[in-house]
């Protein structure tokens, strides 16, 4: 296939996971996930592998898949922060505050709430 069409896949996947992840359906959700950043990764479209990173980052604290979630919602919030893409560091910022409260990391989930009302 060629990259344009790895790109339109993983921007389908990348819709279709937020649907499983809105009706609940968090293994859909992550096997589309899944997909979308392994055809962003071929496509060569960054921002779309970290768009997908975020995504899939929110989905694992809800299955608690703790440290994969923290290691792909870091790469996204340095992604976005590097890029000065202000409102996806935002959401990356709020998934990581999220993630530690998940943990029952509160003094952590203050500080990354704390961060995002900076930005």
């Amino acid at each position: 296939r060629e990259k344009g069409d790895k790109k339109l896949e993983s921007e389908v996947l990348l819709l279709k996971g937020r649907y499983y992840d809105e009706q609940g359906d968090y293994k859909k959700s992550y096997a589309a996930l899944m997909s979308s950043m392994e055809a962003a990764e071929s496509s060569g479209a960054q921002g779309l592998v970290e768009r997908a990173a975020l995504e899939l980052g929110d989905v694992l604290v809800k299955i608690q898949g703790y440290d994969r979630s923290e290691v792909v919602l870091k790469q996204a919030y340095r992604y976005f922060k590097d890029r000065r893409m202000s409102f996806n560091e935002l959401l990356s910022v709020l998934t990581i505050a999220k993630l530690h409260k998940a943990q029952f990391q509160y003094d952590e989930a203050i500080k990354s709430y704390q961060a995002a009302l900076k930005l």
